[in-house]
């Protein structure tokens, strides 16, 4: 039986007070990779290499938004809105790489690494 909430779709960015409308979100708010060591006398533990935060984002390019301005996102606090209501903050997040702004779709792809993440 629908519910009418949507569990998929459409999200947005809260970047430097600007909202940008995205087609996709993947925030990953971070925390250690873990993998098992392995030595002759067999498993001898976990190896613990912590992972910074970070957010993919396709941003939908209207006029108002400026694909160099997205690329000069320095120690911001990014604000992450999903399409079925979880959010996501992330402290003192860059931008990675320039953005990639498509004319196929009218789409720009971010990518952003953060010292902090969190589901709020």
């Amino acid at each position: 039986m629908p519910t009418g909430i949507t569990l998929a779709g459409r999200g947005s960015l809260r970047a430097d007070g600007k909202v940008y409308n995205c087609t996709k979100i993947d925030p990953a708010i971070g925390n250690e990779k873990r993998e098992k060591l392995a030595g002759l006398g067999g498993v001898a533990g976990d190896k613990v290499t912590p992972v910074a935060p970070k957010c993919d984002a396709t941003i939908i390019v209207t006029p108002d938004v400026s694909v160099a301005a997205l690329g000069m996102l320095q120690n911001i606090v990014l604000e992450v809105s999903m399409a079925d209501g979880r959010n996501y903050v992330f402290i003192g997040a860059s931008v990675t790489e320039p953005p990639k702004h498509s004319a196929t779709d009218g789409t720009c792809d971010v990518s952003f690494e953060a010292l902090a993440g969190m589901e709020v």
